[in-house]
């Protein structure tokens, strides 16, 4: 893990008032995308990824072309338990290959004792990768093979990801005749393979009184046919699931997987090295006294995967983003507090700036304050262009309008403001699926 400056505490943020701009300018700015969008790539992406190239083999079986890693250490953070246990595995099958094709004599009788005193002499089956969604179990997968690819040097590696959800089929036989050929394809192909099944639980589910002919049939079909490969000590075979309790407890038993591998959610100290790397990738200008500790400890009440800390940073950049568009289009309008000369000398003045563009606007920030029709950052409840870490340009010869917009730098109030978004936006898709 990378080393993060010490957490440092600061003052509490000034409260927000109710009804402030902050819990009301999303209703005027275009709606965007889930907060949590995409899969599970979490707190992986901008790191050293494998590059992927992929071959749709049928519709059920994909080849994927990888570049080599070293180490997970530089494509995956934390997670220092489920990297030993995976580098294990890496180390007896790399030694299983190695042993049958290498052609260098020192690496072949290294990896010849190693197979005989760490394996017994025995070929490794797979492993199980499971835990919650976005913890990042294919890119485990991924980085596995790019770095058993690294280790094989000249030896050729294929990588293989079975689709499972292309496999059911309503027609008798169908599916248990796609299992066969994808597994047929494994078997008399070029190896060594790492053959990669996600969502497992729907090739090998659990079942029950109430399970098809068809889909007790296409199990017993892919369980013969798994055990088959699984007896070549140059296949090797990696599953993921989200949800280990549906699998059928035959596959998972010791004997058909080697190795199960709990991915669980991050840690607080994983969780805020996370945000430390996605804080810099933005290239945001982040004030140095923001809270991220606790923010990693806020976010989804603390339950957020590596995906989830993905999707909250985005929205950090796209509220970053809706400010200033925002203000640049004059739907959200800018008040400020200026020193004026009046009756009685100097006296402070809250002022109305126009927008670089033509909006009919109110006359006056009275007028602004009492309209239901705009939002404004208004220096009489604290919501001010300072209080976000915007910087106003006004246009020369006129100090009321408004030339540019841009945020210098982003405040503790301004990741607050996306924290609460991201957790509104989260609820929404959580109700979706429940059809709320």
């Amino acid at each position: 893990m990378p080393q993060t400056a010490p957490y440092t505490e600061r003052r509490a943020a000034p409260r927000r008032q109710s009804g402030s701009i902050l819990d009301r300018l999303d209703k005027r700015v275009p709606k965007q995308d889930s907060a949590t969008g995409g899969s599970g790539a979490g707190a992986f992406e901008g790191l050293t990824d494998p590059k992927l190239k992929e071959t749709n083999l049928s519709p059920a079986l994909t080849r994927v072309e990888i570049t080599p890693l070293t180490s997970f250490d530089g494509t995956i953070i934390g997670y220092g338990s489920v990297k030993e246990s995976m580098y294990t595995m890496l180390k007896g099958f790399t030694s299983l290959v190695q042993k049958n094709k290498s052609t260098d004599p020192r690496v072949k009788a290294e990896a010849a004792q190693y197979v005989r005193d760490r394996l017994g002499g025995e070929a490794l089956h797979g492993f199980l990768l499971y835990g919650p969604p976005g913890t990042g179990k294919t890119e485990f997968a991924n980085a596995f093979a790019a770095i058993a690819k690294a280790r094989l040097g000249s030896i050729p590696l294929t990588y293989y990801r079975l689709n499972a959800g292309v496999l059911k089929s309503s027609l008798y036989g169908a599916t248990s005749a796609e299992y066969d050929k994808v597994f047929r394809t494994i078997k008399d192909g070029t190896k060594p393979v790492i053959l990669f099944i996600d969502e497992a639980e729907a090739v090998f589910p659990r079942s029950g009184a109430n399970t098809h002919e068809e889909t007790h049939n296409a199990v017993a079909t892919a369980k013969e046919l798994l055990g088959k490969i699984g007896q070549d000590p140059e296949i090797l075979v990696i599953m993921a699931t989200n949800h280990v309790d549906r699998m059928d407890p035959a596959i998972i038993r010791t004997g058909r997987l080697d190795d199960r591998i709990n991915v669980p959610l991050p840690n607080e100290r994983e969780k805020f090295a996370m945000l430390q790397h996605y804080k810099t990738k933005s290239g945001l200008p982040f004030d140095q006294d923001i809270e991220w500790r606790n923010i990693a400890t806020q976010l989804k009440h603390g339950r957020a995967s590596g995906a989830d800390i993905r999707g909250f940073m985005k929205t950090v950049g796209r509220e970053v983003s809706s400010i200033e568009d925002a203000i640049q289009n004059g739907r959200l309008l800018v008040g400020v507090r200026r020193v004026v000369k009046g009756k009685n000398g100097e006296e402070e003045q809250d002022v109305l700036l126009q927008p670089p563009v033509h909006v009919n606007m109110p006359a006056s920030i009275e007028e602004a304050r009492n309209s239901a029709d705009f939002d404004i950052l208004d220096p009489a409840t604290g919501a001010t262009p300072e209080m976000l870490g915007l910087k106003i340009t006004t246009a020369t010869g006129n100090p009321n309008r408004i030339k540019s917009v841009k945020v210098t730098h982003v405040t503790n109030m301004m990741v607050q403001w996306a924290l609460k978004k991201f957790d509104e936006r989260s609820q929404t898709d959580l109700d979706g699926l429940r059809g709320k």
